[in-house]
């Protein structure tokens, strides 16, 4: 059987709630335990964010504890943002229009 390993990174770093930024599989464990409620815990989103955890610890796919974390704070009513998010556009004067 295959060592945990709760270093692995997230695809990207994320702000859960303004509570804890998470990079690794290991902060997302450490939000759990310490500051998800034990009532919550047991719930279905709760527990599939813990079945992908472990497989990512066990080398599984990190990606797929990102996307259960996003779905279990959106039914938690919680924000999960990106810290990393690229930007999407360019801060540039607009040129008024007919001046092409």
């Amino acid at each position: 059987m295959p060592k945990h390993d709760w270093s692995r990174p997230l695809p990207r770093s994320l702000d859960v709630a303004s509570v804890l930024t998470v990079t690794t599989i290991g902060d997302v464990r450490t939000l759990i335990e310490r500051h998800l409620p034990a009532a919550h815990r047991e719930l279905p989103h709760w527990r599939g964010v813990a079945q992908a955890l472990a497989a990512a610890s066990r080398g599984g796919d990190t990606t797929a504890v990102e996307a259960a974390l996003w779905l279990a704070a959106a039914l938690e009513g919680l924000s999960c943002r990106p810290t990393n998010r690229p930007r999407l556009r360019k801060n540039r004067p607009r040129r008024p229009r007919g001046t092409d």
